[in-house]
């Protein structure tokens, strides 16, 4: 069932950066208004970190926030 999601609602991207998208099924709109917890809880496991956005994804393990907090002034 996971690839029919995959395949219908966020072909492109994965499914915390998915849009609802335009008339969802009942089903997906009920699982896309889960990804705000699963956000919020989420950890990553890095493995070889190639497939981590560091600025832009929640990896860092921290009571302040899993964000990197660094401005990214001259790094672009």
């Amino acid at each position: 069932m996971k690839k029919e999601f995959k395949a219908k609602y966020y072909p492109n991207c994965n499914f915390l950066d998915s849009a609802l998208g335009y008339s969802p099924s009942f089903t997906w709109h009920s699982i896309h208004t889960s990804r705000v917890l699963v956000k919020n809880g989420i950890r990553w496991r890095l493995k070889d970190g190639k497939s981590i956005n560091i600025w832009n994804d929640p990896w860092l393990r921290s009571n302040d926030g899993s964000y990197v907090q660094t401005p990214l002034t001259g790094l672009e």
